[in-house]
């Protein structure tokens, strides 16, 4: 479940960021500041 949820957090920063022209930037992203991405989300 938790992989599940990582990879739906990076779908839509995902589409987001590319948008935002910094795919780059998110594909980046560590596993920690996903995990803080979702905890936002999660507010």
């Amino acid at each position: 479940m938790y992989l599940n949820t990582l990879a739906l957090i990076f779908i839509i920063t995902g589409n987001f960021f590319i948008a935002s022209k910094e795919y780059k930037q998110i594909r980046r992203l560590s596993a920690q500041e996903l995990k803080e991405i979702s905890e936002e989300l999660d507010k």
